[in-house]
């Protein structure tokens, strides 16, 4: 199991840390994102990653690759499946000047761990 503290994200942008802290998170009612891997598919190199936000649990397709001695996994949520549309409105709101008032829901994911 792997827990996130909502307001630790890291976007590599300290304004829109701000932004998505200050809206998408503050809004909801869990302050803590959990993920837990599920089903691994060797072959295809594909996983599932159950995550739990906002009280809402979603089974999340990733694919991965071993580099470098890590695990490193990659996939897609959508914000609004985890009953997140005010919260995601707020962000839109506040962040509609940088992005042409669109804002998309779909956010990429990724996690690395060691693997041996």
């Amino acid at each position: 199991m792997v827990t996130i503290v909502s307001d630790s994200l890291e976007s590599k942008n300290p304004a829109r840390n701000l932004n998505m802290t200050s809206t998408l998170f503050s809004l909801a009612t869990s302050k803590v994102i959990k993920g837990n891997i599920s089903d691994v598919n060797e072959m295809k190199k594909s996983l599932i990653l159950n995550v739990n936000m906002n009280e809402v649990t979603k089974a999340v397709p990733m694919m991965y690759e071993i580099v470098d001695g890590k695990i490193v996994a990659k996939g897609t949520i959508d914000i609004l499946d985890f009953n997140m549309k005010s919260s995601f409105m707020a962000f839109a709101k506040k962040c509609g000047a940088f992005h042409q008032n669109k804002s998309f829901s779909d956010v990429a994911i990724e996690f690395t761990i060691p693997y041996k």
